[in-house]
């Protein structure tokens, strides 16, 4: 995996899930439901985000995280990009235009 530093704090890395990781992840993520309340579809996992306030709500907990996201975890830890499991998670679907 090719990594480039771009600007302070931000990492690309190229290839980080294969064409297949990614066709399941939208399989996946499709079977869940989606939120209209922003001009994009999104989905809350873990703790829910307030775009009003910018922070999560500790006091409204959706859940854990979807299995889904697992493997992409575990990599991410594994390459030392974070120490911990993330306890919240937003989808935002974003399409063209």
């Amino acid at each position: 995996m090719q990594q480039q530093n771009l600007l302070i704090g931000l990492k690309i890395i190229e290839d980080f899930i294969t064409s297949d990781e990614e066709n399941q992840l939208l399989q996946d993520v499709n079977t869940k439901q989606w939120s209209n309340v922003l001009k994009r579809r999104t989905q809350h996992y873990g703790y829910k985000y307030s775009y009003t306030d910018r922070t999560i709500n500790k006091n409204n907990y959706l859940g854990p995280l979807p299995d889904f996201t697992d493997f992409i975890i575990d990599r991410i830890i594994d390459q030392e990009l974070i120490t911990e499991r993330p306890v919240q998670l937003i989808v935002n679907e974003y399409t063209p235009g």
